[in-house]
């Protein structure tokens, strides 16, 4: 599954179980949009990591619980099989 996340959420608010995150998020170059823009690589493999290793229903739960911004993208079958799709097409 793919995602997009807001990165501006993912700050110490974000509840991350991975050392790494813990250890990101005290970089001075994180504290600002400018840093992290230029780390984009670096972020997009720790949180691409943290998402892959969890369901999307554990994904979506942290996300919620930390107010952080995140939705799933979906593929052209679950954009047809949503039942809110179908509910708009009828």
């Amino acid at each position: 599954m793919a995602w997009t996340i807001c990165q501006r959420t993912i700050d110490r608010r974000t509840r991350y179980e991975d050392r790494r995150t813990t250890e990101l998020i005290d970089e001075p170059w994180y504290s600002d949009h400018h840093g992290r823009l230029e780390h984009q690589d670096e972020l997009d493999e720790i949180i691409g990591s943290w998402i892959g290793e969890r369901t999307a229903d554990e994904v979506l739960d942290a996300f919620a619980e930390s107010e952080g911004a995140i939705a799933p993208m979906y593929s052209i079958k679950e954009i047809v099989d949503d039942p809110q799709y179908q509910a708009e097409r009828l």
